[in-house]
């Protein structure tokens, strides 16, 4: 048996956000907290014939690793939807990239047996904020990862 190695900064206590007024995009993997650098957190909607994708991504604090969820459906996002990586379209998807190992975490709808759900809460495009939750499985370099409380609020582009 061969054994995968691979390192992402745990924060613990309020280093990760998660209130107030600050961005964040955190989760756990088990008892651990994964916490992107509060200042990196940003959203993105680009829209091209018809489809828009709405993206929240961020980077590690060292900077090793980047953060991404993306939603694509036909018109706009809406809130209080469940966005499912297991389904083709609306499509969803969940992704942790690190420098040195790769793909740390994958949910999207090539990875058959994941599914994380996606639920935007807010999506204010006169004040600029997209907040969400997420939850469920992913495809981790060790197996499958239970992600749970997974949130994130972002600054909107």
């Amino acid at each position: 048996a061969s054994t995968c190695t691979y390192t992402i900064n745990v924060l613990t206590g309020s280093g990760g956000g998660g209130g107030g007024t600050s961005n964040y995009f955190q989760f756990n993997d088990g008892a651990n907290l994964i916490a992107a650098d509060t200042g990196t957190v940003v959203a993105l909607s680009i829209s091209n014939a018809g489809v828009v994708a709405l993206s929240v991504n961020a980077f590690s604090v060292t900077g090793d690793s980047a953060f991404s969820i993306a939603v694509s459906t036909t018109g706009n996002t809406q809130t209080g939807v469940n966005y499912s990586t297991s389904v083709l379209f609306p499509m969803a998807m969940f992704n942790v990239l690190s420098t040195t190992n790769g793909q740390v975490y994958q949910a999207d709808f090539s990875t058959v047996g994941q599914n994380i759900v996606v639920k935007f809460d807010v999506i204010d495009t006169v004040n600029k904020i997209v907040s969400g939750t997420f939850s469920g499985t992913a495809k981790g370099l060790t197996g499958t990862k239970t992600i749970t409380n997974g949130k994130f609020r972002a600054t909107l582009q």
